[in-house]
């Protein structure tokens, strides 16, 4: 056996083993429903409203830079989601 194919064994086992961990807490590591509390457009005419509030939304994150490390409120504006509405 390589030590590539070693490597990625190993990879393997770690994952199941963090997915275990997640089952026995009770978690569902592959839930089906989620539930948006706001849309894009929501949190950009609310934005000043609902800051320091926790809002979920849907999307999927194109990138994330250092900055947006210091400034997290950011981190939605790369979104795909936002680009989409």
């Amino acid at each position: 056996m390589s030590d590539e194919q070693k490597s990625l064994n190993q990879l393997i086992q770690v994952r199941k083993e963090k997915l275990e961990k997640i089952i026995a807490k009770g978690i569902d590591p592959y839930p089906s429903m989620f539930n948006p509390t706001h849309s894009s457009k929501e949190v950009l005419s609310k934005f000043n409203e609902l800051e320091n509030k926790s809002v979920i939304i849907a999307g999927r994150i194109l990138s994330i830079r250092k900055i947006l490390l210091s400034y997290p409120r950011l981190a939605w504006k790369n979104s795909d989601f936002y680009k989409k509405r």
